[in-house]
């Protein structure tokens, strides 16, 4: 690729030859000259155990079966027919869970209510329904309450 110009040329040969003998440095250093630290087992170790973290585990507040109405297309009755448990970020939130079982529950025929039954019956639509029914919950009661949602049952009919 020269341009026929000398001195062009003289500078573009110049610079390839330059970075040729950079990269040619770089590789000779990292595989001849330079020396990984040794690691101390003991104090890694240590630092393992300082990094990891105790997993509570928490148990959730089931739901028995729901029975909702759901609004369709044909005057044919739809139905959902659900068992779900909801599962808190942290243990000391069962109790605010198990104090508002009310709320929720309302909260989950409202929103089950409003949603059309082929919706309800894809998985993307029991996936919106999840995420739905944890952000009334979580605007109504208190924010960064619902951890899962297990739909032991989900019916459709």
């Amino acid at each position: 690729m020269l341009t026929g110009k000398s001195f062009i040329d003289l500078v573009m040969v110049g610079v390839s030859t330059f970075m040729t003998a950079a990269m040619a440095g770089i590789f000779y250093y990292s595989v001849y000259v330079y020396e990984k630290p040794t690691l101390d087992n003991a104090e890694e170790f240590k630092k393992m155990l300082a990094e990891t973290r105790v997993v509570e585990k928490v148990s959730g507040v089931e739901f028995e079966k729901i029975i909702v109405n759901l609004q369709g297309q044909t005057s044919r009755l739809r139905f959902l027919e659900t068992t779900l448990t909801l599962i808190p970020f942290k243990k000391n939130q069962v109790g605010l869970l198990e104090g508002n079982k009310e709320i929720i529950l309302d909260s989950i025929i409202n929103i089950a209510g409003n949603m059309e039954p082929d919706e309800l019956n894809s998985i993307s639509g029991k996936l919106l329904l999840e995420e739905r029914i944890k952000k009334k919950i979580e605007n109504s009661i208190v924010p960064n309450l619902i951890k899962e949602i297990y739909f032991s049952t989900f019916v459709v009919q």
